[in-house]
């Protein structure tokens, strides 16, 4: 530039990148929410700061509130109060979507503020953290929401999960309480009516009653049921309830029964693949649980993720009747993973005739010595068999000519000639990762295959740590494995509940013209 160089300071920035940088200077590092904190330190600076943080959709869309622990002095909560109800005020509409967790015994408070949030939010988080007494007064805050949050689309509900230390008649009285409040609680969510697209319901030591009157919500895109009694299993509403419904999350300390099985957890996934996920499945029959299973308004099941120990009723003929029943519910699965599942050993062959178009076949942990040959593995591009129990290649593996990705890391006692892995690259062209760390190959073995691969373009090896006589390690591998989820293009579960930073900052105090 000529006449010299010139320094712009962030004063001579244009509101709307000023906007952008303030908004960024109050997110966190760990996963981009907005640090109340920080965020309540920038208006301080100056009134320009001020008027733009205040009309800033990025820095207030999502608001945090966590309200002091019970130990703090009522004073203090108090001043916490006057200072968070005034925020609330003072934003107005920006504020879409609100999370209140509450620490403490006076839940006048949580009332408080949702009194002084405005009627047009968008979703509502209610964390109760704090006694018994929750059961009184959670069902008065939702027809508090309901009669105020018109527009209300999200809704989270989470009870305290704490331990309590009473006598039998006590205890009984309190188990009755407790079953009253969900029952107010379900018909005061169920009022909400259609408008309501997600809900999720977390509650903690109480025992999930009839969720008959959750059929009015037949809006709903996105459910989510979490019941940690431990002495009555969830049994969660039909699906066929809900026709807008896309995924969902079931999860219990004593199982969940659908359709005659049960298991820990189940969740239905949207993207990046229609992803169903079971945990320690008890099958009577997998035909009705895949129908029960199904979210009305979902595609057809692409990925099957089974972590076990699962096991199936009946003997074989009865398992391969059922597994054929249920044929039209896996006709289009892409990618099945399945792990720590032992028992599953017997019927993975039947399972896998039954899965034409599979393309991506994970089995850690699951006990196998070798691989069941099948149509199914002319169609695979990636294949995982780690941590399990082979000693030498599967001759199934030999089929899959089509492979891009190749695990067999973590088989201790995996070994194989030279003339077998040579085999290997010549029937798989395609191949770009092969794993063979923590396998019993043979140093020998490994250098010329080492030297075999350098041929190959594209191809990345990796292979087991040689300790050397003289101290060295040769074959160190630093880069990462290539993952079914990577494959996948999906780093992790979708994630569709109301986020929750955790955040105990106390905001600042308005002064002067604020």
């Amino acid at each position: 530039m000529s006449g010299g160089s010139q320094t712009a300071t962030i004063s001579h920035l244009p509101d709307e990148l000023l906007s952008r940088v303030l908004a960024a200077a109050a997110a966190k590092e760990t996963d981009g929410s907005i640090d109340l904190r920080r965020a309540s330190a920038l208006p301080s600076v100056c009134k320009r700061w001020r008027g733009l943080c205040f009309d800033s959709n990025d820095l207030w869309q999502a608001l945090v509130l966590e309200m002091p622990r019970v130990e703090a002095y009522t004073g203090e909560r108090q001043r916490w109060l006057r200072r968070k109800r005034w925020l609330l005020q003072r934003l107005g509409p920006l504020v879409r979507d609100l999370c209140i967790t509450s620490n403490c015994a006076d839940h006048g408070m949580v009332e408080a503020l949702l009194r002084a949030a405005l009627c047009t939010l968008r979703s509502l988080a209610l964390c109760m953290l704090w006694g018994r007494h929750v059961c009184g007064v959670l069902p008065q805050l939702l027809a508090l929401a309901r009669g105020r949050f018109q527009a209300l689309a999200a809704l989270e509900i989470t009870t305290s999960n704490r331990k309590w230390h009473l006598g039998d008649q006590v205890q009984l009285a309190a188990l009755q309480v407790e079953t009253n409040f969900s029952r107010d609680v379900v018909t005061q969510v169920a009022a909400l009516g259609s408008s309501l697209t997600s809900l999720t319901m977390q509650l903690s030591r109480t025992s999930l009653p009839a969720l008959a009157p959750l059929r009015a919500l037949s809006g709903l895109r996105q459910l989510a049921l979490h019941s940690f009694d431990t002495d009555a299993k969830l049994q969660p509403p039909p699906l066929e309830w809900f026709p807008c419904l896309e995924q969902f999350a079931f999860e219990s300390w004593s199982d969940v029964e659908v359709a005659g099985s049960s298991f820990a957890a189940a969740r239905w996934h949207a993207e990046p693949q229609h992803t169903l996920y079971l945990l320690e499945l008890h099958c009577a029959e997998l035909a009705p649980l895949l129908a029960a299973l199904q979210p009305p308004a979902a595609g057809p099941l692409e990925h099957l993720r089974l972590e076990g120990p699962i096991t199936f009723a009946g003997d074989a003929a009865a398992v391969a009747a059922d597994l054929a029943a249920a044929a039209p519910r896996l006709a289009a699965v892409r990618a099945l993973e399945v792990s720590n599942a032992q028992a599953l050993a017997p019927v993975l062959q039947l399972l896998l005739q039954r899965l034409p178009c599979l393309e991506a076949l994970v089995l850690d942990r699951c006990g196998l010595a070798s691989l069941p040959k099948g149509e199914y593995l002319s169609g695979l591009q990636h294949l995982s068999l780690r941590r399990n129990q082979l000693e030498r290649l599967p001759p199934a593996v030999f089929q899959a000519t089509r492979l891009l990705y190749l695990e067999l890391s973590s088989n201790g006692g995996l070994g194989a000639s030279l003339e077998e892995l040579q085999r290997l690259l010549r029937t798989m062209p395609r191949l770009q990762l092969l794993d063979w760390q923590g396998t019993g190959l043979a140093l020998k073995t490994a250098q010329a295959l080492s030297a075999a691969a350098a041929a190959v373009r594209g191809l990345t090896l990796k292979l087991p740590e040689f300790e050397l006589p003289d101290g060295s390690v040769q074959f160190p591998q630093a880069e990462p494995l290539v993952s079914l989820a990577e494959w996948l293009e999906e780093a992790g579960g979708s994630s569709w509940s109301i986020a929750r930073p955790d955040d105990d900052s106390d905001g600042w105090v308005p002064e002067g013209d604020w």
